[in-house]
């Protein structure tokens, strides 16, 4: 698994890691977060048997 992670890690442009580098930073602070909860009711209609 950690083989396919750095293949794909690589064919990204400089410009995707840095996006990719700043998301995984700001997923750290609370603040920038969605609770389960909230997405659940987001999205329940495609959640629904």
């Amino acid at each position: 698994m950690k083989d396919q992670e750095s293949n794909h890690i690589g064919k990204l442009t400089d410009p995707e890691k840095e996006e990719l580098m700043l998301a995984y930073d700001e997923s750290f602070d609370e603040a920038n977060l969605i609770s389960h909860e909230l997405v659940k009711k987001q999205h329940e209609k495609w959640l629904k048997k």
